[in-house]
C-alpha cells in the first residue's frame, strides 16, 4: 500500500505520518527533510530523485509532504491520498 499525505501547512502531516507509520510499521517518507537538505538550486531535482527511489525500493510506503514538483512521481502510485485540512479560523473575541 502506497499512501500519500497531503494538506495544508501547519494541518498535522508529519504528525499523523509518524502515528500512521507506528500502526502499519510502513516506512515514511518526510518530503520537508528532504527538501531542506539541499541548497536551494538542487532540492527539487533531489526531492524527485528521493521520491522515484523510496517509492521503487519499498512495498509499502507513507509519503508526507505537498510539493507539487513531486505529484506527478508520487500520485500515479498512490493507494490512498489523505487530505488533512485546517479548520478556518475562527476569531473567538469573547473568550468562550
Amino acid at each position: 500500500m502506497k499512501i500519500m499525505i497531503i494538506g495544508s501547512s501547519g494541518s498535522g502531516k508529519s504528525t499523523f505520518a509518524r502515528e500512521l507509520g507506528k500502526i502499519t510499521n510502513y516506512p515514511i517518507l518526510h518530503l520537508d527533510k528532504v527538501f531542506h537538505k539541499y541548497p536551494s538550486e538542487i532540492a527539487r531535482e533531489k526531492l524527485r530523485e528521493a521520491t522515484r527511489i523510496f517509492i521503487f525500493q519499498n512495498e509499502n510506503v507513507i509519503i508526507d509532504g505537498n510539493y507539487g514538483s513531486t505529484l506527478d512521481e508520487r500520485l500515479p502510485f498512490a493507494d490512498e491520498v489523505i487530505w488533512l485540512k485546517t479548520p478556518p479560523f475562527k476569531n473567538n473575541v469573547s473568550g468562550d
